[in-house]
């Protein structure tokens, strides 16, 4: 179902593309996951609070205003085409103002794409469980490690690759962030089968070697020093506390480093 879910959440980027105005970093068609309502969501989409929302329990798109529910419709067996003519007569409908556009401006790692004969599958309750779970417990870790810290971003989802992620800004210099520090959970890619939590550090300024990390600076995990840097931890069974664990270390370690 990530692949399903992944897809499905190009509908609120693309929401943020269609109707706000452009960021150089593409924020606007990042995302956010409230944890109450097991959903994704777009960013406002206009003054009275219109958002675009994927619910994962009830697999279904959702319009929200101030996050209640005004209209919903299942993606069960829906069409690609009928779903964008859904979104835009809907938001039409709760005064959105312009028309939803389809466009994206990256492809995703699937060789199926959302095209006009695409059509949802069935869900399957217990894989979209782990998936809620996955975001959840992110979530709560991320907001344990950088409540209290004013050098924090907020945590989004980015549409793109799909990851739960925040940043800490280490440094700046006249130009902005200068070094960083990114955390999150990734969905499974090229190099990790499986989803799992990260932090990786980053500077303008120098190439960073993360490979002298000794592997007993974290209690669980591993550090990786090739063409990605950072820490990661497999998140399968992983509680928030033990993810928030993971998360302290690795910025007390990664600290260092970039200093």
């Amino acid at each position: 179902m990530v692949e399903t879910m992944h897809k499905a959440a190009q509908y609120l980027a693309m929401a943020g593309k269609s109707y706000l105005t452009a960021k150089e970093d593409d924020s606007h068609t990042n995302l956010e996951w409230l944890v109450k309502k097991t959903s994704l969501v777009s960013r406002d989409l206009n003054d009275h609070g219109i958002r675009l929302a994927i619910n994962y329990k009830q697999y279904a798109l959702e319009i929200l205003a101030d996050d209640e529910l005004l209209d919903s419709i299942s993606l069960t067996a829906e069409s690609h085409n009928y779903i964008c003519s859904w979104i835009n007569e809907g938001l039409k409908r709760y005064g959105v103002k312009g028309e939803f556009k389809f466009e994206p401006h990256y492809d995703l790692p699937y060789e199926s794409v959302l095209d006009k004969d695409y059509q949802f599958p069935a869900p399957n309750a217990d894989k979209i469980q782990d998936l809620i779970d996955y975001r959840n417990v992110c979530d709560a870790a991320l907001r344990s490690v950088l409540s209290e810290r004013k050098d924090a971003s907020d945590i989004r989802i980015w549409p793109h690759h799909f990851d739960t992620g925040a940043l800490i800004e280490v440094d700046e210099d006249n130009d902005g962030v200068s070094k960083s520090i990114g955390l999150g959970i990734s969905i499974p890619d090229s190099m990790i089968d499986g989803f799992y939590f990260y932090a990786s550090p980053w500077s303008k300024e120098k190439e960073l070697d993360l490979s002298n990390m000794d592997e007993d600076l974290l209690s669980s995990g591993e550090w990786h020093s090739d063409d990605w840097k950072g820490a990661t931890l497999n998140s399968e069974s992983v509680s928030i506390e033990e993810a928030t664990h993971f998360f302290e270390e690795a910025i007390q370690e990664l600290l260092l480093v970039l200093r």
